[in-house]
């Protein structure tokens, strides 16, 4: 089960809080509110995982896309705050290391896979 709460942080600013497991059974159901957000003119879509408490690869996988599709749309695609740690052996497992940025993110900004 995924519980996707929204909350407006200022008027360029979107937090979607996740919580329980983003696993293949629910990624649809992330993937339809990240898509409404970047329909919408939010310039950054922050997701807060601090009450995530499972991962699986479609999980990032389509945390990946949503990073290539805010960047293709001229938006921001990031944590809210530090990445939570248990996702580190989830992205090593995955393949979803990175030692530096991918070339989709803007310059002077992070990416949320290193």
């Amino acid at each position: 089960m995924l519980n996707i709460a929204q909350e407006p942080a200022g008027e360029k600013t979107l937090i979607m809080h996740i919580e329980g497991e983003l696993t293949i059974e629910t990624v649809a159901e992330l993937r339809e509110s990240l898509l409404e957000a970047f329909a919408a003119p939010w310039k950054n879509i922050q997701i807060e995982a601090d009450n995530l408490s499972g991962i699986d690869f479609f999980g990032l996988q389509l945390l990946c896309a949503a990073h290539r599709t805010a960047a293709s749309k001229d938006k921001v695609f990031s944590w809210q705050s530090e990445r939570p740690g248990f996702l580190d052996e989830a992205m090593l497992t995955a393949g979803f290391t990175r030692h530096c940025g991918c070339s989709l993110c803007p310059p002077g900004q992070k990416c949320m896979w290193i």
